[in-house]
Order: structure tokens, then C-alpha cells, then sequence
């Protein structure tokens, strides 16, 4: 080796020693790069079997990847976008037709704002500018158009600065809007475009939303209000919801939900969206409106939120309680109604089945004066909001808003109801009152809901007497309970002649549990038999017996429980007899003001009205 040559090979040592190390990681990173080709490879074969990768090339696996990171990091794509790219990022199949628009689309954005692209972007951008081509639309037309609804946009921000096209500023909780409780309704906000706007920080509502904005409102009285977004005269024109929430930590939560809806039939636009919550005064309560995602509109347009008071039936409260007459049904509702009382103890809640509770939503008060001194039974039906928690309870005095003591024997409320949850149906059953005074029946619930319609009634009770539980202490009564699962009650029919028929109904719509079963029977035979074949006005499991002939030996009636072990009250019974052209009046007397003649009429009593079903 010549002086020379050792002289250059000292001089270049370094670079020779770079180009090695180059050479010998070049050469262990092949395999992993065949490795990769091989596994996509084998995701190409795996086309047959459904896998993501099957249908799309390397680069649109790679730019799907690259989209699917810049979702999950927040960067914003809309809804249809999102859910795609979610499927693809946990490995679920998404359609050739899925991947290509959401590639297409989001490159022809940048595209449009004039954005540089890769060459590969470029590529990709290619393919769909020829499938647009081959279905007769070009890229650039819908490049004008789109800059064209760009420019109207942004001209119709120029005319009425309320609809900026940037996010709202109260996009999130920090930047709400406070609505001022000015007591002058409806409060009507200015109109804000939620085209730009996010779900940062959004509590959970009752319908996905893609697009929302923040108001705060604090009442300046305790009562109902409307907030809406499609009252008459706002300027809502999207598919919306809304929703009402409180705040322990401010804008830092947690938010409890007081009220969301989605969609509103009764509004004009069917889509926007109204509650109508009980507020607190001096609560502030946060509003959060937006855009439902269910149906997605291209645009979700201006959303403006309307506040009113709502006016409260006239028997919202003791003062303007509405008179009851015996035997009388009056119809009635708890919708808009404030709550006006709660109760406080548990001592009031007697009999069978009761769960004690303070009766925290909405209430109407009715007054009753009995006529004379005895037992008394009040009850509710025809509840057609069946998600509130019925509760009933009679006062003896009738306070302003308050609470209300439950105590069985000081009062205010001396007894009250709630046997069931769900059902159209409760009953203070055999209240013993006396005559001359005035009580108030308060129909409650137990949490927050919309309101209902129902009826109210009452009536005089007369209670099966105990014991009862065989034939030879058969009674009388139109009123009972199953006070122990093995508990049966018999009710005495006399002794009609041979051929007489009896009709007979359970009415258990108010009990804690309808599944009554009832008997005809004698000392030792049962003639007839049922368990659930009323109408579920009266219960969906109670009874009905229809017209079994008797045998002219005593007859009665017998009622239990099917379960054998569950103790059910109040069930009340309505029975009648037909026994031909000899039979004798049983069941409505001269004085309910029915024919009385010679004819031998047959009346089924249902629930409140008497109803002529057969004559001879």
C-alpha cells in the first residue's frame, strides 16, 4: 500500500464508517419491511373473509390511519365522518365507498381552502375527480359551488352580525350566555349560528348532538318554566335539543340533568325541541341547545332560546283548591303545576304495600267535605303520564308552600298512598272523616315529570269486616284487602233460586298488585272461576265472573290472592244478581234513580257508572 493510499483512507475514515453502519441497518430493516408487505399482503387475500384492509391500497390504508389520528386528537370532522373513521380505528369493516368519500372528502376541503397536497394526496384526490367525472360532475363545478354557498355565508354574516361565520362564542360552559330573569315573558335570546360550533365539555343529553351552544339562566321565582327553541317567533329553524342542568362545581361540574328534549310534537317544527322544568329561585341552571344528529342536516342553522313562565292550574295550591263532590268524578291534570309541597316522616303511609316517600314533584290540591261522619275513600285514576310516581295524601289543615309533616295521628297529613310505581292508579282507601270539616287531598309525585291528566273521585267505603276467611263468617262489603298471602275473604250472596245467574267484578287498579283471583261458590263447591279477565281499566290481572247460574243453596263470593304469598289492598267489588222473571232488586236501590218496576232488569255496576246489559 503506497503512502497515498494510506494517507486517503486516513482521511476519509469517518465516511467509510458512516456508509457501513447506513449499509448494515439497511440491510435489518429489510426483513421488517417485507415482513409489512407480506402481513398487508395477506390482508389483501383476506378480502373474502370481510377484513378492513381487503378493498383499499397501501395509501388509502396509510391516510385512513392518518385520519382516524386526527379525529381521535379532536380536529373536526362531522358525525357521518367520525362514526366511519371509529369503525376503522377499532378494526370493524367499513365499505370501498365509506373509505373513498371520507378520504375524498376531507382532501377536497383542503383542497378547496387552497391547502397544498401531497403527491399522494394528490392521487387520491385524482380518483374521485374521476369518478365525479365518469358520473357526468367535475371537481372544479363543485369547487364553485361550494365557494359560492362560502361566499353567501360569509355575506349573510356582514348583514346581521349575529351569525358569525367563526365558532360562537359561547360554544362552551366559559363563554354562556347569561339570560336575565327580567319577569317580562317570553325572554327571547339573540339569534347564534352553531354552523362552527363543537360539543366541548357538553354534559350527557337525552340525543346525540354534534353542535351546541351555552346559556345560563337564573329564576327570579320558584315555578315552571318554558324554554324552547320552537316557541312562535324564534328564530330556530334546525333539528335541535335542548337541555337543562345544574352544576355542583360551576362550568367544572358535574352537571345533573333537570330536563332534555329532543324532539316536540306539539312545537310547529316538529324537530325543534321544549321542557318544562320546575325551577328554583336564585339556581343558576345552564342551557345547552344544539344540533341533533339523528337526521343531520347539511347546515343546522340559527338556534334562538325562548324563556316564559308558565301559568299554573287554579288549584296549584291550598288556597285554590278545587271542591270535591261525593260520588262525583271530576277531571283534572298536574301538568305546569309547581311543587308546592313535600312531605317530611313516613307515619301517614299506612296499610299494605306502601313505600314512603317526600313527594318532590309536581302537585294540585283538591277539598273535600264529607257530608257526614264516616269512612271515606279518595283515589286518582286515569293517569295517563305513567313515569311520575303518583302520590296522594289528605290534610287536615291547608298551609301555604311548605313541607308537610306525615303523621298518622297529629297531621297535617294524616294518611296518603303510593303503593305502585308506573301505574294509572292510587287510593287512600277507608280514611274515617268527620262531617262538616274540610280535608284537602294533594295529588303528588314522587320526582320531577311532565304532569298528567286524570280524574279524581271520592267515595263512601264500606269494608269487608273481619273474619271473614270461610263461608260461615261470610260478610258483607264493597271494599277489601288480602292482608297475608294465605288471606281469603267471602262475601255473602244470599240464596237465590236455582237458575239465578250472578255477574261480578274485582276492580284492583289501585292496589299494589292486581292478581286477585275470584270465586262463586257454595259452602262446598266453587261454581265459577277467574283470574285476569277484566279490562285493564279495573287492573290487567283482576277478575271477572259472567253470569254463572247458581243452585239455590247460599252463595258467595270468594277473593284471594294468586300468588299465595303476596298481600294485596284495596280492591273493590261490584255484583249483581239475575234470577229470571222472579227475581228480587239486588245491587241499585230505588234511590240511585233507576226504573222501578215490574220488570226484572239486570245492571252490572262498572267502576262509576250502572249500565243496563239485559230486560224481561
Amino acid at each position: 500500500m503506497t503512502p497515498r493510499t494510506t494517507d486517503f483512507l486516513r482521511s476519509h475514515y469517518r465516511w467509510f464508517t458512516f456508509c457501513f453502519f447506513v449499509l448494515v441497518i439497511g440491510l435489518l430493516l429489510m426483513p421488517l419491511e417485507r415482513a409489512k408487505s407480506s402481513a398487508y399482503a395477506a390482508n389483501q387475500d383476506q378480502s373474502s373473509q370481510g377484513h378492513p384492509y381487503a378493498m383499499f391500497s397501501r395509501q388509502q390504508v396509510e391516510e385512513l390511519d392518518a385520519l382516524n389520528r386526527r379525529s381521535s386528537s379532536g380536529e373536526q370532522f362531522s358525525q357521518e365522518e367520525k362514526l366511519i373513521l371509529q369503525r376503522w380505528g377499532v378494526g370493524l369493516p367499513i365499505s370501498e365507498l365509506e373509505g373513498r368519500v371520507v378520504i375524498s372528502r376531507v382532501l377536497f376541503e383542503r383542497y378547496v381552502a387552497d391547502k397544498a397536497l401531497t403527491l399522494e394526496e394528490e392521487g387520491l384526490l385524482s380518483e374521485f375527480d374521476r369518478y365525479r367525472r365518469s358520473s357526468g360532475r367535475f371537481i372544479e363545478d363543485e369547487r364553485d359551488r361550494i365557494k359560492q354557498k362560502r361566499t353567501a355565508r360569509l355575506s349573510r354574516s356582514q348583514v346581521n352580525p349575529g351569525l358569525p361565520e367563526a365558532i360562537p362564542a359561547n360554544d362552551d360552559c366559559s363563554g354562556a350566555i347569561s339570560i336575565t330573569d327580567t319577569v317580562s315573558y317570553p325572554i327571547t335570546t339573540t339569534t347564534v349560528d352553531a354552523t362552527m360550533a363543537t360539543t366541548t365539555g357538553d354534559p350527557s343529553f337525552c340525543a346525540a348532538t354534534d353542535r351546541t351552544i351555552w346559556y345560563t339562566f337564573v329564576p327570579a321565582a320558584t315555578a315552571t318554566y318554558s324554554i324552547s327553541s320552537c316557541t312562535a317567533g324564534t328564530g330556530s329553524s334546525s333539528d335541535t335539543v335542548v337541555g337543562v342542568f345544574t352544576s355542583t362545581g360551576s362550568c367544572a361540574g358535574p352537571f345533573t340533568s333537570v330536563a332534555c328534549n329532543d324532539d316536540d310534537v306539539d312545537c310547529s317544527n316538529s324537530l325543534a325541541s321544549s321542557v318544562s322544568p320546575i325551577l328554583t329561585a336564585g339556581v343558576t341552571y345552564y342551557i345547552v341547545a344544539g344540533r341533533s344528529t339523528i337526521f343531520n342536516p347539511a347546515d343546522p342553522g340559527p338556534i334562538q332560546i325562548a324563556i316564559s313562565r308558565v301559568t299554573v292550574p287554579a288549584n296549584d295550591r291550598c288556597s285554590g283548591a278545587q271542591p270535591l263532590t261525593l260520588k262525583t268524578p271530576v277531571a283534572g291534570t298536574t301538568a305546569d303545576s309547581n311543587k308546592d309541597y313535600q312531605l317530611s316522616g313516613s307515619s301517614c303511609f299506612t296499610g299494605i304495600g306502601q313505600s314512603a316517600m317526600v313527594a318532590d314533584g309536581r302537585d294540585v290540591v283538591y277539598s273535600f267535605t264529607p257530608p257526614a261522619t264516616g269512612d271515606y275513600s279518595l283515589r286518582v285514576t286515569d293517569l295517563i303520564n305513567t313515569n311520575s310516581d303518583l302520590i296522594l295524601y289528605v290534610m287536615t289543615t291547608c298551609p301555604g308552600p311548605s313541607t308537610i309533616a306525615c303523621n298518622n295521628s297529629s297531621g297535617p297529613a294524616i294518611v296518603a298512598a303510593n303503593r305502585s310505581f308506573g301505574t294509572t292508579a292510587e287510593e287512600v282507601m277507608c280514611v274515617p272523616l268527620a262531617g262538616g270539616q274540610t280535608y284537602y287531598l294533594v295529588v303528588d309525585e314522587q320526582q320531577q315529570s311532565d304532569g298528567s291528566a286524570l280524574t279524581v273521585e271520592v267515595n263512601q267505603c264500606q269494608r269487608e269486616v273481619e273474619p271473614n276467611d270461610q263461608a260461615a263468617t261470610a260478610g258483607l262489603g264493597t271494599e277489601g284487602s288480602i292482608s297475608s298471602g294465605s288471606d281469603v275473604d267471602y262475601y255473602l250472596l244470599g240464596a237465590p233460586a236455582a237458575g239465578a245467574r250472578v255477574f261480578a267484578l274485582l276492580d284492583g287498579i289501585a292496589a299494589n298488585s292486581t292478581d286477585f283471583d275470584m270465586r262463586v261458590t257454595t259452602s262446598t263447591d266453587t261454581l265459577e272461576y277467574d283470574d285476569k279477565e277484566a279490562d285493564s281499566q279495573f287492573g290487567s290481572l283482576a277478575p271477572v265472573l259472567a253470569g254463572t247460574p247458581l243452585t239455590g243453596l247460599d252463595s258467595y263470593l270468594r277473593i284471594n290472592h294468586k300468588s299465595g304469598t303476596l298481600a294485596s289492598e284495596p280492591y273493590r267489588l261490584s255484583a249483581h244478581q239475575y234470577a229470571g222473571r222472579a227475581c228480587s232488586q239486588v245491587g241499585p236501590s230505588a234511590s240511585s234513580g233507576l226504573p222501578a218496576t215490574n220488570t226484572c232488569h239486570l245492571y252490572l255496576v262498572v267502576r262509576r257508572d250502572i249500565i243496563l246489559i239485559a230486560s224481561q
